[in-house]
């Protein structure tokens, strides 16, 4: 099934390949934030208002994904 959603087509992607809830999270977490963070030029302060949390909150889900940020992630 072809999926226009983008949203949807991952999480299809990743209920078949047998990721469960809490590591499909965390790798939503970390997309998102990543981008946010690239968008946002490296300013973590404005990356976390992109996304609707505070600066805090974004530093602490950012320590718990290593790979958030780095600048070989595909």
């Amino acid at each position: 099934m072809l999926e226009r959603d983008p949203i949807k087509f991952v999480a299809r992607r990743c209920a078949m390949r047998g990721l469960n809830l809490k590591d499909a999270r965390d790798l939503f977490d970390a997309l998102m934030i990543s981008d946010a963070i690239a968008l946002e030029d490296g300013n973590k302060t404005k990356a976390a208002k992109r996304l609707g949390i505070k600066p805090a909150q974004l530093h602490r889900i950012k320590s718990r994904h290593r790979s958030i940020g780095n600048k070989d992630r595909e």
